[in-house]
């Protein structure tokens, strides 16, 4: 910054005008210091030594620039004043603003003025942000590649102290895959950027601390690939010993080629820190792709792998039985389009779905909304919007046959997480070994309420580890043993509902998975339901048959309104039941059970019961309902009882339950408060028996003896029977 000769400035103040639009100031450098002042450090915004001071105003796109120490500058003496600006991340291709220089101290304009020049953004560029998973602070170095979708690499860029990053160079209109690594982190990835984009942040996760010991084995290879292609500069490898302890972390410093050191238990303290001679090391790329054979660790060896390749395809087989499935995958397959995925059972499934949770990640990528995913293999293609089969969800599929789907893909990384909104997500399992359910769910407790899995009837389950098929759940708000989810099984799907948000990571550590103990099955033999994807539970734990709790193989049965039997339970604890009522297959021309809303009437043991609570049918419901019933063909009372109404208060109608110790003419009679006779129910003669179910007890359909409503109030019901009356009080209630 010279000062023509000739021109007058009136201080050592000036003002760099830009436009805040496009730029931002990051930083002012003094390179060259005016004659007779001294050389000082050069600073942070702010004071630069004691003769130079600078500061930024990225709003109002000013930089105040002053000299201390003399009034004015000497026309024709000059300083050299560096800036560095950052360009806007939506500065696009073309655009352009002008640089001046305006006094500082009286805000006006130099005479004549000064024109530093224009700035031109010429470049097609792709920014955004490198954050840390973890603390989602910003990533402060590493390289930020450009790669087309051969790999090609087309222009590379370096991370800004800030967490930000620019990388110019492209076309407009090419599609990009972004990759960053950076040292202590595993490299990240944002794929199919289409030039120019802006707000393109990446997430790069910490490579996890190992223990350093005294005792180390060296594997090393200079023929390392991925998928046919050499392993990228950036790249970490990982190693594992067989207790999942990660022993080993290394940076890839040079294309296709890795060294590491793999550290062994110290012997002297009670921690696990590595591997012991003979241990078999699984090497990870990324912490994602493995490497076979694994080889084994010796104390001070050092080995050559000779060509290392990662991330070979794995195999899963998942069993499917003839009717409804709830599955999942353990490897991603690398094509996900669900005729794909699923042309190993073609012509043995007819209809698969999923459900996208509002918050799922898919949403804006895959799917434009949330909610059910269907594929019917019945309509048209276009009209079905459940467009992949991936390894993040579980699926429903229903069968024609029983068959074995085998599918390709890559495996999951060993702390996959899954993220879970509010509300109803349908997750997978990949882990090979059955876990706890309270175990498996340990990220996410305190905010997962219901689980709800799916035992299909030919399941090879069924007889091994469950007496049942069909739904099985767990709630959060019933007591624990009445809970018939208690694990969770490899390939199976669950119906997972949160209070809040959380992220699911499967517990890596072994945890046993208990048997099911359902309760003896026999009574059940000839009982038919047809289990489907649709079902309320109905439980409760003070429900009776003949007047004492329910016992341990008393039947619970269930029917819709049209006297279909939708569910069955045997009781496997004192008082309480869990009954899985399911609802019709609208998919079939059958009628399998109930429709939302509907009415279901319940047995206990073949005896109908009295329901006291909610006893319609609603889907994934969970509803506390309390049962009695009384044993009529055998039980015959030892004394005579009237029993208070049901329900009380009541509005329009009730129910009088008694019992008669002999066969009598049984009249009941309701008085008002002032002792007037209102209705009169003449029963007839009843033989000896328990009348309180609402098919046997008297109606009362709140009317007189005329016909008309009465008002509400406190009436009296009188039994006579025989020589036995007895009364009672009730309440009409509007």
């Amino acid at each position: 910054m010279t000062i023509p000769e000739g021109i007058k400035v009136f201080s050592g103040q000036f003002t760099l005008v830009y436009d805040p639009e496009m730029l931002s100031c990051q930083e002012v450098q003094v390179s060259e210091v005016l004659e007779g002042y001294s050389q000082v450090p050069e600073g942070e915004n702010g004071e630069d030594g004691a003769y130079f001071v600078w500061n930024a105003d990225n709003s109002a796109g000013k930089i105040k620039l002053a000299f201390a120490g003399k009034e004015h500058l000497q026309t024709g003496s000059g300083e050299l004043v560096k800036v560095k600006f950052r360009v806007a991340d939506d500065c696009q291709s073309g655009s352009s603003c002008e640089l001046g220089i305006a006094d500082a101290l009286f805000n006006e304009d130099i005479i004549p003025s000064i024109d530093v020049g224009t700035f031109f953004c010429s470049e097609i560029s792709i920014s955004g942000m490198v954050l840390d998973a973890e603390t989602n602070q910003p990533v402060t170095e590493g390289t930020v590649e450009a790669r087309r979708a051969d790999g090609t690499i087309v222009s590379t860029s370096e991370i800004n102290p800030d967490g930000s990053y620019r990388i110019t160079g492209l076309s407009e209109g090419e599609i990009y895959d972004i990759r960053v690594y950076s040292t202590g982190y595993f490299p990240g990835w944002a794929e199919d950027k289409q030039a120019p984009s802006s707000n393109v942040n990446i997430e790069l996760t910490p490579v996890p601390q190992v223990t350093v010991t005294n005792v180390v084995c060296d594997f090393w290879s200079t023929n390392a690939n991925f998928r046919g292609n050499p392993i990228m500069v950036g790249d970490v490898i990982v190693a594992k010993d067989p207790d999942g302890v990660i022993c080993g972390a290394a940076t890839v410093i040079e294309e296709g080629a890795f060294s590491i050191h793999v550290y062994g238990d110290d012997a002297t303290t009670a921690d696990d820190e590595g591997a012991q001679d003979g241990d078999a090391i699984t090497l990870y790329l990324n912490n994602m792709y493995p490497y076979t054979p694994e080889p084994k660790w010796t104390q001070n060896g050092s080995f050559d792998l000779g060509e290392v390749n990662f991330g070979g395809p794995i195999r899963d087989e998942i069993w499917l039985g003839q009717g409804w499935n709830l599955f999942s995958l353990s490897v991603q397959p690398r094509e996900r389009e669900v005729t794909v995925v699923l042309e190993p059972i073609s012509g043995a499934y007819v209809y698969v779905s999923t459900f996208i949770n509002p918050a799922d990640p898919l949403i804006g990528s895959v799917y434009d909304s949330s909610g059910a995913k269907t594929f019917d293999i019945n309509r048209p293609s276009f009209l079905n919007d459940l467009k992949e089969i991936d390894a993040y969800h579980g699926f429903w599929i229903k069968m024609t046959e029983e068959r074995t789907l085998e599918v390709e893909g890559d495996p999951l990384p060993a702390d996959v997480q899954f993220a879970l909104g509010e509300g109803w997500n349908l997750v997978p399992y990949p882990p090979e070994e059955p876990m706890d359910l309270t175990a498996a769910f340990s990220s996410i407790q305190g905010s997962y309420i219901y689980v709800i899995g799916f035992i299909n009837p030919s399941d090879p389950l069924v007889g091994q580890v469950y007496n049942t098929a069909g739904a099985k759940t767990w709630d959060i708000s019933r007591p624990t043993f009445l809970n018939d989810l208690t694990r969770l099984e490899p390939d199976h799907g669950y119906w997972v509902k949160m209070s809040s948000p959380g992220t699911l990571t499967y517990s890596t550590q072994p945890n046993p998975a208990p048997r099911i103990a359902e309760g003896r099955m026999r009574p059940l033999e000839e009982i038919k339901v047809k289990p489907t994807p649709f079902f309320c539970d109905f439980w409760d734990t003070e429900s009776e048959f003949n007047g004492r709790p329910l016992r341990p193989g008393d039947v619970i049965t269930a029917y819709d309104s049209n006297g279909v039997l939708c569910g069955a339970a045997v009781v496997r604890h004192e008082g309480a039941y869990l009954l899985h009522v399911y609802g019709d297959d609208p998919k079939t021309p059958e009628d399998e059970g109930a429709e939302e809303g509907e009415e279901i009437t319940f047995y206990i043991n073949g005896e109908k019961a009295i329901a006291t609570g909610n006893t319609a049918w609603s889907e994934r419901g969970s509803i506390k309902l309390t049962l009695s019933a009384w044993d009529v063909k055998r039980l015959k009372p030892k004394f005579s009882a009237l029993f208070q109404n049901y329900p009380n208060p009541f509005n329009p109608e009730t129910w009088i339950p008694f019992q008669l110790a002999q066969d009598a003419d049984v009249v009941i009679e309701i008085y008002d408060v002032t002792g007037s006779l209102i209705r009169k129910l003449t029963l007839g003669r009843l033989k000896a028996g328990v009348y309180k179910s609402r098919d046997r007890a008297a109606y009362w359909d709140g009317r007189d003896n005329l016909g008309q409503r009465v008002g509400s109030g406190v009436y009296f019901y009188v039994i006579k029977a025989g020589r036995f009356s007895d009364a009672r009080k009730m309440i009409l209630l509007k």
